[in-house]
């Protein structure tokens, strides 16, 4: 009974851990196309402001 608690256990570990992993990546992805989205939204913002200057 140990034994195949102790299998389910670790397997569940390393399937929380590849989700994890790929929720990771995929965040890592999208939060650098909404920085970089951000970043030049902001660049824009500035730029209009001298202009209008």
């Amino acid at each position: 009974m140990d034994a195949k608690i102790f299998m389910s256990v670790s397997q569940l570990t390393k399937y929380i851990f590849l989700i994890f992993l790929l929720g990771a990546i995929l965040g890592g992805i999208l939060g650098g196309l909404m920085v970089s989205k951000i970043k030049n939204g902001f660049k824009g913002n500035k730029n209009r402001f001298h202009k209008n200057k």
